[in-house]
């Protein structure tokens, strides 16, 4: 038995489970310590994937408001999710899907989002951003300062994320061809010596009545009395055979102007009119439905002019009215009719445009059309809609996605 316990046989299998034993647990906590690694991997792209689907909901309805900015109730825009139907208010859930649809945001199920557009208050943009307050605030632009609160907030396999910014609608100065008259003919039905166009021309700075035709001395193109000082200064002012094949104004311009005016609610599809052409933008389909724009009434002012831009009809006008800005004619129908009809003691201080063949009819008793530099300066339009700087941020909101 002594013998035995002096023996020193086996030794090598103790030491082999003791080694066995480290390199075991060794390989344990370095399989536990990848699986922790791996699992908050994972958590960190989904968290990544809810933050570029949240991102990307914001943005895509930063976008739309560039195109239907909300500038009156009519135009307030819903809460808007993956599971609404297609408006021009959301983001088109088809559309965000097939951006969003690797591995990392799951399937459809799994893949969640919402935006919503309110008011601000006003306030700067460093302003606090209270929830609570957003939330109860109206989903247009009420207060009429161009700004309106976004935010997105976004779920992917159970991970959300909620972001909000402060969305600007870009204003563009637009810039119009300082001509008193753009038109392809001109005609009054005044055969004294008294002026009826005073275009403020000078040697150096000239408003010409600009005309398609090229042939002045025919009653077709220039119907009028030259000679008789008609058209101030001295009947020097007129410009034949020019815009020739060209519209007044490009039709980017134009599109700008429309979604001002649709915007504004200053868009009056056939059969409407405005009661009042006082606003920045005013944009009618058919002038026909008005009738005529008359009384002693004054619309805009020198230091605030605007534009009205009409599709087609005769925009016509009389009394004692007066307006200060540019009246923008499409006619869109390629007429060679008188488009624009001034009458009576009408006053309009700023330019007239007609495309086409289109006439412009002025009056017979007094100047009716008077060149104002600030009518074409002053007038501006919607742009695009940007984030406004310093107002993007990310909430700690813990609420997950109804």
């Amino acid at each position: 038995m002594i013998a035995r316990l002096r023996s020193e046989a086996g030794a090598s299998i103790v030491t082999a489970v003791m080694l066995l034993t480290i390199m075991m647990g060794t390989a344990l906590a370095s399989y536990s310590y990848v699986d922790t690694q791996q699992r908050e991997s994972s958590q960190e792209r989904v968290g990544e994937s809810s933050f570029n689907l949240g991102e990307g909901s914001l943005n895509t309805q930063a976008f739309i408001l560039s195109r239907n900015w909300p500038g009156t109730a009519s135009r307030t825009y819903p809460t808007c999710s993956n599971s609404s139907a297609s408006t021009d208010y959301c983001p088109q859930p088809a559309q965000l899907a097939a951006g969003y649809d690797s591995a990392d945001y799951g399937n459809g199920s799994e893949r969640r989002w919402q935006t919503t557009v309110r008011d601000d208050a006003g306030t700067p943009p460093s302003a606090f951003y209270d929830a609570a307050a957003v939330t109860a605030r109206p989903a247009w632009d009420a207060n009429g300062n161009d700004r309106v609160w976004v935010r997105a907030k976004a779920q992917v396999r159970g991970r959300w994320r909620t972001l909000i910014s402060l969305v600007q609608i870009e204003k563009v100065p637009e810039s119009f061809p300082k001509r008193t008259v753009i038109a392809g003919r001109f005609k009054t039905t005044n055969t004294g010596n008294k002026i009826i166009v005073d275009t403020n021309s000078t040697a150096t700075s000239p408003h010409p009545v600009t005309v398609r035709c090229s042939d002045a001395a025919s009653r077709a193109c220039m119907d009028y009395e030259p000679g008789k000082g008609q058209i101030a200064p001295n009947d020097t002012a007129v410009a034949t055979g020019q815009y020739v094949g060209q519209k007044a104004l490009p039709e980017d311009v134009t599109a700008r102007l429309k979604e001002t005016a649709q915007a504004a609610g200053r868009l009056y599809p056939s059969g409407s009119c405005p009661s009042s052409l006082t606003a920045p933008v005013t944009y009618i389909v058919n002038a026909d439905s008005c009738g005529t724009f008359n009384g002693n009434t004054t619309a805009n002012s020198a230091a605030s002019p605007g534009i009205v831009v009409v599709e087609q009809g005769t925009l016509r006008f009389g009394g004692g009215f007066q307006y200060y800005g540019i009246l923008y004619h499409l006619n869109t129908l390629n007429q060679s009719a008188d488009l624009v009809d001034l009458g009576g003691d009408v006053s309009i201080f700023g330019g007239i445009y007609i495309d086409g063949d289109g006439r412009l009819l002025a009056g017979s008793s007094k100047v009716n059309l008077v060149y104002l530099d600030e009518a074409f300066t002053k007038v501006s339009s919607y742009g695009t809609a940007g984030v406004v700087q310093n107002s993007w941020r990310e909430l700690s909101d813990p609420s997950p996605l109804p």
